[in-house]
């Protein structure tokens, strides 16, 4: 099996996302490892946990989302938010590629995280006005939905736009690559 690795011009910010601190001591850390020893900046992110002492002590920064492991969709999407918020706060993709840093290997796997986040975003909120609904009536309701709206507020991405994109890119390509 051929593997191809790709070759970024400059360091770049990348961002470790994990639900649980287990993941990222345990699976994702030998990997922040590597990618800091080729002079790349690496940050995680996960929910608190104690495991999170031994990354920390590592040098790596973490970030606390405030995921959750039961069904509560409105959790849900303050996690959802949260996540949003930081990688727009730490120009995570958008830095990188404005600064001309690696932009033509990176516009591919940000445009399919952008479609990605984008359906996501409406699944959740699809899914908690379902969950609302079956649980509440009247003005809890109404209320339960207002709140939905509220958090559930994010920016349409283009997605035409990037699916022709994303799309161009398989068939230059050939292949579904990344």
């Amino acid at each position: 099996m051929r593997t191809t690795s790709v070759r970024w011009p400059a360091p770049v910010k990348i961002i470790e996302i994990t639900n649980v601190d287990f993941s990222l001591r345990h699976f994702l850390l030998p990997l922040m490892r590597a990618i800091r020893a080729r002079g790349h900046e690496v940050v995680g992110a996960c929910a608190e946990g104690p495991l999170l002492t031994d990354v920390r002590a590592e040098g790596f920064r973490v970030i606390a989302i405030p995921f959750v492991r039961r069904l509560s969709p409105l959790a849900h999407i303050r996690a959802f938010q949260s996540l949003v918020a930081i990688l727009r706060a730490e120009k995570i993709a958008a830095g990188n590629l404005a600064a001309g840093q690696g932009s033509e290997a990176s516009a591919i796997p940000v445009a399919m995280a952008r479609l990605y986040a984008d359906k996501a975003m409406s699944t959740i909120e699809l899914s908690a006005r379902k969950v609302i609904a079956a649980i509440a009536e009247g003005d809890m309701l109404r209320t339960q939905l207002t709140i939905l709206r509220r958090l559930s507020k994010h920016d349409s991405a283009d997605t035409i736009t990037l699916r022709r994109q994303v799309a161009r890119h398989v068939i230059r390509a050939g292949k579904y690559s990344l």
